[in-house]
């Protein structure tokens, strides 16, 4: 359908946005390849952040958002994950599989009554990933529990509601070009209403 391909196209798109000026002031800069997108500095001389290439949601991922967000949210129009594959910010153990990734997922509703609809944005980080500032101890200790909590956390939650609105707008947009009675097109028999929530952060939050 044309919205979950919007929607997965914007997803996608995540670590291009965080090398956007108007977001980082300059500071940060996306370098993709073909297998993966690098989030650098000019004051470092390693990435940030390494991504993955995206990827589509498993079953069982999906059936895990779902049932976070039943009864209200149900149908996910789409869920995009990407792994998280290295970094400063990333505690990541080359020998293993799951390092943790990003998954975004649209979920929807709608009233049938009022032949309206809601979208809303859910991110949570899920899987292995652990931030560096965490160390390699587990549980990890107050101080460093602290030090997350006061940096990398605040960026991360900061972030995400940038990136919240942006997604939010970009869809509105695109949505709003397309012709009515087009394929998938929710114009053509609704008007949605989209939102935006935040997810959890299992395993800690990042840039």
């Amino acid at each position: 359908a044309a919205a979950a391909k919007i929607a997965r196209e914007i997803f996608e798109n995540y670590p291009d946005y965080l090398g956007r000026t108007s977001l980082t002031l300059g500071l940060c800069r996306s370098m993709r390849s073909s297998k993966r997108c690098e989030v650098r500095t000019p004051f470092l001389s390693s990435s940030v952040l390494t991504f993955g290439a995206p990827r589509a949601a498993s079953s069982e991922a999906l059936r895990l958002v779902r049932d976070a967000h039943r009864p209200k949210f149900g149908e996910a129009v789409c869920c995009v994950e990407i792994p998280i594959v290295g970094g400063l910010l990333a505690n990541a153990d080359p020998s293993e599989e799951d390092r943790g990734c990003l998954r975004f997922t649209w979920l929807r509703t709608e009233t049938h009554r009022e032949r309206t609809g809601e979208i809303v944005l859910v991110t949570e980080i899920a899987g292995g990933y652990r931030p560096s500032l965490a160390g390699n101890t587990l549980p990890a200790p107050l101080w460093r529990k602290a030090m997350y909590c006061s940096t990398q956390r605040m960026v991360h939650a900061y972030v995400m509601w940038r990136f919240h609105g942006f997604a939010v707008g970009e869809y509105r947009r695109r949505v709003d070009g397309m012709k009515e009675g087009d394929d998938g097109c929710p114009c053509s028999r609704e008007r949605l209403r989209l939102t935006r929530r935040s997810g959890s952060d299992r395993g800690g939050a990042f840039v």
